[in-house]
């Protein structure tokens, strides 16, 4: 339903203003603005080449040195030095060796390691270290009676220790 509005009648003496911008005066300072970006870019070039001064060498890049370094030279081959030292770790890992033979400490390889961690548990690496420094060909199967075979004959078997599930230890 369309509102009906009364006719606005105007006041005596009431003015409105007759235009909304002046347009000419948006464009000079439109023109203006970039004038003054463009002075006070110039100036500041300006400054800048006053206070650098070129050169033909650019300061930022180092020159290589002209002699060698005095002797003792440390590392002459850095790269074969590292590919050396990777290549012992490697080995350092991946064998048997005795750390201390008097107190039955061995270093076994990790992948050993994890492998009878996985199988047995934390327990299985502090109850074997004296039957993997020589590993027999196939696995030790557990006994009836719990122990676990030796690879050496002779020697004593030793008790594994077993954890309950839900115990949380031995």
């Amino acid at each position: 339903m369309p509102e009906h509005h009364a006719p606005v009648t105007p006041i005596p003496g009431a003015r409105y203003e007759e235009r909304d911008i002046d347009l000419g005066a948006i464009i000079r300072w439109v023109i203006g603005l970039f004038v003054a970006m463009g002075f006070s870019g110039a100036v500041a070039l300006g400054i800048y080449h006053l206070l650098v001064q070129h050169s033909a060498v650019n300061p930022y890049v180092i020159a290589a040195p002209t002699m060698a370094p005095p002797a003792p030279v440390i590392q002459a081959y850095p790269l074969e030095d590292i590919r050396q030292f990777r290549l012992h770790e490697d080995h350092e890992r991946q064998t048997y060796k005795w750390v201390n033979q008097q107190k039955g400490v061995v270093r076994i390889p990790i992948a050993t390691a994890l492998a009878m961690v996985a199988a047995e548990g934390p327990a299985a690496l502090t109850s074997k270290a004296a039957s993997t420094l020589n590993p027999p060909a196939a696995a030790p199967e557990p006994s009836a009676s719990g122990t676990t075979g030796s690879a050496t004959p002779g020697a004593p078997t030793q008790q594994a220790p077993v954890s309950q599930p839900g115990t949380g230890g031995p």
